[in-house]
Formats: structure tokens, sequence, C-alpha cells
């Protein structure tokens, strides 16, 4: 939840941001548009969440994939099935090809 808030409003660009097991945070779940104004920048994003996260539900997953496309934002996401709030391999994996792929793009 804090790499995305931090990440979209930083003035200078991120590389890429990974989230793990968490939500994009609005003032009164007003949805994506309420933040719209604040964006600064827009990396890629990857959302990983476990199918059985008993402190912040699934849905919160693909509510900020919708969220964030909205708002231009590139965004993956990844669902690590079996798995509670928590990282397992597979999701570890996934977050760290997507920042090494993005730390190797051209002019980074």
């Amino acid at each position: 939840m804090m790499a995305l808030h931090v990440g979209l409003r930083r003035a200078a660009a991120s590389a890429a941001i990974v989230g793990y097991s968490g939500m994009l945070v609005t003032p009164d779940n007003a949805g994506a548009q309420s933040i719209a104004t604040e964006i600064r920048q827009r990396p890629p994003v990857l959302l990983i969440h476990g199918d059985q996260d008993q402190v912040i539900p699934v849905q919160a997953l693909f509510l900020a994939t919708e969220a964030l496309a909205a708002l231009e934002i590139p965004v993956e996401w990844h669902l690590s099935y079996g798995v509670g709030h928590g990282i397992d391999p597979e999701g570890l994996r996934h977050g760290g090809a997507f920042l090494a792929a993005r730390f190797q793009a051209p002019g980074r």
C-alpha cells in the first residue's frame, strides 16, 4: 500500500513498483479518479496477492488493478494460489523477474 501511495506521487520516476498483499488506498474509498491529480509518475506496477489472504481480501488485487489501469498506469498481477497474507517463492520469483526486467530497460 505504501509503495503505491508513495511511488505514484514521487517527483523522480521509479523504475517500477511491486506490491505484495496490498491495495490502492483512496480517500473514503472514492475510487481512482479521487487521486488522479496527485499522480506524478506512471511506472509499471506488478501486484501480487494470495488467494487465501484473510487480512486484505483478494478482491483488493482486482480493484487496484482496475483503478491503476483507469489512471493509465501499466499494471500486471499475479495470484498466488493457496497463499494467505504472505509471500511465497513463486511470488518472490515474479517480483524479482519484474524488477530485473525493468532495471535492464533502455535508459536505466
